[in-house]
């Protein structure tokens, strides 16, 4: 039953991930002829956070970094800017040359304070102080 509800949460990741792109929030653009002190306020509109990322293998630590964004920022946009990522079906397959093997059923998972997320990491918003664990793991069938 474990095996199973593991392999649906990574069909649900899946699918959840295959339907989302990514998305460009509204008023991040700046009008040049507002006053400065405007410009200046919609530039410190977004507060920034810190989180713990870790990339393990097999239960081993591979790497672990203390990474900033700001409030509103998904966690696989942020990853991009300090991984070497590649997408397949909507899923991440692989994390700075760590790839998935389907013949030994080896996926990257993640889990976030300790828990499943029910999104994709494209739709996860971080949150300040998130500890995230990606493990390249065999998943028990």
């Amino acid at each position: 039953m474990k095996n199973l509800t593991k392999l649906m949460m990574v069909a649900l990741a899946g699918l959840a991930l295959a339907g989302c792109g990514k998305q460009e929030e509204a008023g991040n653009k700046t009008d040049s002829s507002a006053p400065k002190t405007e410009q200046k306020a919609t530039k410190s509109d977004k507060e920034e956070g810190k989180f713990k990322i870790t990339l393990n293998e097999d239960d081993k630590e591979i790497t672990s970094k203390e990474l900033s964004f700001k409030e509103g920022d998904f966690l696989q946009d942020v990853m991009e800017n300090e991984f070497d990522i590649l997408e397949e079906n909507g899923m991440i397959s692989a994390i700075d040359g760590h790839e998935k093997n389907d013949k030994e059923q080896k996926y990257w998972l993640y889990e976030v304070n300790g828990e499943q997320p029910t999104v994709g990491a494209k739709e996860y918003k971080l949150k300040d102080g998130d500890k995230i664990v990606f493990d390249l793991k065999k998943l028990d069938m």
